[in-house]
């Protein structure tokens, strides 16, 4: 046996087992009652003042002007009457963006100057 098996032996040896103390009864008395009911008006009001105000309904997208004129019918008789590039025309103007619109994307894209 060395000498730190000896050291830890003599200390298990002084061990004495105690009791816990006895637990003490709850208390009868309720502590600061108005405590509650100040935190209870706190989070009211911490809930009103975090509370997100009310959306507004987003607009309605706006309806494309030919696309109401130019349906699948009408360009199916586009076709076969020939003259399909026009109502093709009609579409692109409303339905595509204008490359001539300035601070558009495709103006913007179509820039060759910024190209230096």
């Amino acid at each position: 046996m060395t000498s730190a098996d000896r050291e830890l032996e003599l200390f298990l040896r002084r061990f004495r087992p105690a009791s816990p103390p006895p637990l003490r009864p709850p208390s009868s008395r309720r502590k600061a009652p108005w405590l509650a009911a100040m935190v209870a008006v706190a989070a009211g009001m911490a809930a009103i003042g975090l509370w997100p105000p009310p959306r507004e309904a987003p607009p309605a997208p706006a309806e494309p002007r030919s696309a109401s004129r130019v349906s699948l019918g009408a360009l199916n008789a586009a076709v076969r009457e020939g003259r399909y590039e026009a109502a093709l025309d009609t579409i692109a103007l409303d339905v595509l963006p204008d490359p001539r619109r300035e601070g558009g994307a495709l103006h913007v894209a179509g820039d060759a100057s910024l190209d230096r």
